[in-house]
């Protein structure tokens, strides 16, 4: 298990720390994203909720990235649709 810290919504840079993280050629088999913990707005003034933002960011990072690893992102207050 890794922990890699987002340091904002670059996502050029995202990638490359997302490259870095894994740069001993360790296998990544999937990713897990909390920051849906995380309400507050992207920018000062701005509706757009920062977890959607970064969401965004951290697809498309991964996809760069050549990460293809499964990725799950930690919600709170879900309902469930039925069965599975």
């Amino acid at each position: 298990v890794r922990q890699v810290e987002l340091d904002g919504a670059d996502r050029g840079a995202t990638a490359q720390l997302l490259r870095d993280s894994v740069a001993d050629g360790a296998a990544v088999t999937g990713v897990l994203f909390l920051l849906a913990f995380d309400e507050q707005p992207y920018a000062e003034g701005e509706s757009v909720p920062a977890v959607l933002v970064l969401t965004a960011t951290l697809v498309q990072a991964l996809g760069d990235a050549g990460i293809a690893a499964p990725l799950w992102c930690v919600t709170r207050g879900a309902v469930s649709t039925g069965r599975s």
